[in-house]
């Protein structure tokens, strides 16, 4: 989605109180793309869903995940990295970035 989706949310929901109404633990990741997201949303993110991954690929939309990304598959890739604000995380098996 785009990280203007969740800056609607946040700003109508800032404290969480309608997300709390609703089981979200089936939601194992977001996948912010087509612009970068501030670090005010990712911190947000962070605190109304402690359990999800996050890729910011804030770049090219086309080649932002392919080429840096959380790996969701821990068991084969081994480590999923945190997110920081600003990061798109690291290459991911045959890039060079």
């Amino acid at each position: 989605m785009a990280p203007t989706a969740i800056r609607v949310v946040k700003k109508d929901d800032y404290d969480g109180d309608w997300i709390k109404k609703y089981d979200t633990s089936t939601i194992n990741s977001f996948a912010l793309v087509g612009e970068r997201c501030d670090p005010d949303t990712i911190w947000w993110v962070r605190k109304h869903f402690p359990h999800v991954i996050i890729n910011d690929t804030w770049w090219q939309t086309e080649t932002g995940w392919p080429i840096c990304c959380n790996l969701l598959n821990e068991k084969e890739f081994g480590q999923v990295y945190p997110t920081l604000p600003g990061s798109v995380t690291k290459a991911i098996p045959g890039y060079d970035v």
